[in-house]
């Protein structure tokens, strides 16, 4: 080692002191551990490597006799480690704003660690979800994979019998409600900013349930398994949860890097990975060999790791692992402006996206009153291109008529292709299809295309600076926000409920006598307008909010 050193690489009289010493001897350490990889992005450093400061004359010198050929250590980045002290800053918080480095590893008390991860052995999740159906991924060789469907109980029985001999890899995910008791016990133990759904995330404003996007999805993984990360997600604040038995390694990509990293895997491994997914996984090696900056780090039982946005990743399990997945985002221009950024990649590689991007963006413009003004005019500047596109996509179907409006907010994505239905949508025996599908309809029924706002109050609307909660625009949420229509309703709802559940009709409006009804259960703001023709050529006063909640007649 200590020649080739000398033969390759110029040194100074104290390097060159220092390998006579004992740099052989610190070289097997290394390798003995792992690799400096491994050992210089662990949490903390082993002894051999601080004293003397070893760390620098191997990142600058010994490593290249590890690879035998010169190589720029520079390229390998640690996570930030969470130290205790942070950590309890963290708990006391409701919002991600600490997260200003790219990827964090927080490492959750031994103690509770053990509270966190109990419902989630082998045996328990069996217990508890054993008849459910699920697809599981298998593979016996590198390029032989199989999909097929089984119970879960299935599944944790043939990891039970391979354990002892480590020839298969298996894969599946379980998706549970978010009232499940798993994700409540999750939630419970913690910090309140990590929480899915809290009152400081953006994607509280979704309008449906994607399982790993705004409700935490959990995975089984064992043997050698890995994923890369879902193109959606790449966009927001990814959280994963290891709640063991055995740990997981990870390289990451930090967003500036994806750009650099993209074209050279295209030149090298003729492979997008922003268009292909899981096909493709290489050590931390290959990166530094292909001059490819990256972090690497373990993620142990009961360690949170929390990617920034824009990070992209590829996750490997040597053993058997159960991970539970989430994502946020936060209201800083980072976070929405690294949102919008991916919709227009998503569209540059005709990709579609499971979220609802525009219906989210439009949402946040009306109640985040509180943004950066700069920030809000540009959210309102590509709510406006989206809306121009939206146009003119009507009129290439250059129908007389314009669009009959329904309050269908709920109505997020096109029955055939999947795209995200903003302001115009076609329904048709219960189908509702996007414009450029509708495109490849032969007979078009005018009467069918809908829009589910008021074009010229969601201009109006978007071009001011005065938006707020109405019933024009707001829908039901999966999460937390600033909604004040839908706190309005919850309020009046209980306050008409009796502990039963029935609703009690008060004698000033039944002569005198009381009668209860069956629940009410109709939400005011997804009822039908034809329940209330009164309102069709009603004005409303866009800007001072809700004025009147649509009841129905007892």
């Amino acid at each position: 080692m200590i020649k080739y050193v000398q033969d390759n690489l110029q040194l100074t009289l104290s390097e060159k002191q220092m390998l006579y010493k004992n740099g052989q001897i610190i070289f097997e350490k290394v390798k003995q551990d792992g690799g400096f990889i491994k050992v210089y992005c662990q949490k903390e450093l082993p002894q051999y490597l601080i004293e003397d400061n070893w760390v620098d004359i191997y990142k600058t010198k010994i490593i290249s006799y590890e690879y035998n050929q010169i190589v720029n250590a520079l390229l390998i980045q640690k996570p930030h480690y969470c130290s205790s002290t942070e950590i309890l800053d963290i708990w006391n918080l409701d919002s991600l704003v600490w997260r200003t480095s790219q990827v964090y590893i927080i490492s959750v008390p031994c103690e509770m660690t053990e509270i966190l991860t109990m419902n989630f052995t082998l045996q328990q999740i069996k217990q508890n979800h054993g008849m459910t159906k699920i697809e599981v991924e298998s593979i016996i060789e590198e390029n032989n994979k199989t999909i097929q469907e089984m119970q879960l109980s299935q599944l944790i029985e043939k990891i039970i019998e391979d354990q002892s001999s480590n020839k298969i890899s298996y894969f599946t995910i379980i998706n549970l409600h978010k009232k499940a008791k798993e994700i409540k016990h999750i939630k419970n133990f913690l910090p309140q900013s990590i929480r899915p759904q809290g009152n400081n995330d953006v994607l509280s404003y979704m309008r449906n349930e994607i399982p790993s996007i705004n409700v935490p999805q959990f995975e089984i993984r064992y043997f050698n398994n890995w994923k890369s990360s879902p193109k959606d997600q790449i966009c927001f604040t990814q959280i994963n949860l290891n709640l063991g038995p055995d740990s997981c390694l990870w390289i990451t990509i930090d967003k500036e890097n994806i750009t650099e990293i993209r074209q050279k895997l295209i030149q090298i491994e003729h492979i997008d990975i922003l268009i292909e997914d899981k096909i493709w996984f290489k050590d931390a090696d290959y990166f530094l060999l292909n001059n490819i900056p990256f972090r690497y780090f373990v993620q142990n039982k009961g360690d949170l790791v929390v990617l920034s946005p824009g990070t992209y990743s590829w996750q490997k399990c040597e053993g058997l692992s159960i991970n539970c997945s989430w994502n946020q985002a936060t209201l800083d221009e980072n976070s929405l402006k690294t949102i919008i950024d991916q919709q227009k990649i998503f569209n540059q590689l005709n990709f579609i996206s499971r979220i609802p991007f525009k219906n989210l963006i439009l949402d946040v413009v009306i109640h985040e009153n509180s943004l950066d003004q700069t920030l809000l005019n540009y959210l309102r500047s590509e709510l406006q291109q989206f809306i121009f596109e939206e146009n003119q996509n009507l009129q290439v179907l250059d129908q007389k008529n314009s669009p009959v409006f329904q309050e269908k907010r709920d109505k997020l994505f096109c029955t055939k292709c999947k795209r995200e239905l903003f302001i115009y949508f076609y329904e048709e025996d219960q189908k509702c299809l996007c414009l450029i599908c509708l495109k490849e309809q032969v007979n078009i029924n005018n009467q069918n295309i809908k829009q589910k706002y008021r074009f010229q109050c969601l201009n109006f609307l978007i071009g001011s600076q005065l938006s707020c909660c109405n019933i024009e625009f707001c829908s039901n949420y999966t999460g937390k926000t600033k909604c004040t229509i839908k706190v309005d309703e919850q309020q009046n709802y209980k306050s008409k409920v009796n502990k039963k559940g029935f609703i009690k009709i008060s004698s000033e409006n039944n002569n005198g006598k009381n009668k209860i009804l069956e629940p009410f259960t109709q939400n005011v703001m997804e009822s039908s307008e034809d329940e209330n023709p009164k309102r069709k050529n009603k004005k409303q006063d866009i800007y001072k909010g809700q004025q009147f909640l649509k009841q129905k007649k007892l």
